[in-house]
């Protein structure tokens, strides 16, 4: 297995800023897209909000996952192996926000937009470093 270190080189430093920066803007395009299809479904259809919510996650995974496999990552090889990661890393990146959240307004350390505020900032950091490492791995198991 590489050293973390060979993951994150100097010669590498200017492509993981690179890769950061994409990962920020297809990060804002699907969330983009997640707030448009809700208030889209809300506003033409009579699903309730959770339903509306969920069919708009599923909508902004995609376009997450497609921009991320494409242009973020470059990833070749079996782009089914990197969905079924994507999905277990967006999971989990969820339910790491949704408790980080609920342990900051429990602690009463900001308002209640605050606290959102700081758990949308965590979760991507870890979300990149899942992704990179893991996520969008190719077959040989190098960074791409």
């Amino acid at each position: 297995m590489k050293k973390l270190s060979n993951y994150f080189s100097f010669q590498n430093g200017r492509q993981e800023f690179l890769a950061i920066i994409r990962f920020g803007i297809v990060g804002l395009a699907a969330s983009g897209v997640h707030i448009f299809v809700v208030w889209l479904l809300l506003r033409l259809t009579s699903y309730p909000t959770l339903i509306a919510n969920t069919l708009a996650f599923i909508t902004a995974f995609v376009v997450s996952f497609s921009g991320h496999y494409i242009w973020t990552f470059q990833t070749p090889g079996n782009p089914s192996k990197a969905i079924q990661r994507f999905l277990l890393i967006s999971l989990l990146g969820f339910l790491a926000n949704t408790m980080i959240l609920a342990v900051i307004l429990k602690l009463g350390w900001f308002s209640q937009l605050v606290s959102v505020i700081v758990s949308i900032f965590i979760v991507p950091i870890i979300t990149f470093f899942a992704c990179r490492l893991w996520g969008f791995r190719n077959k040989v198991g190098g960074i791409v």
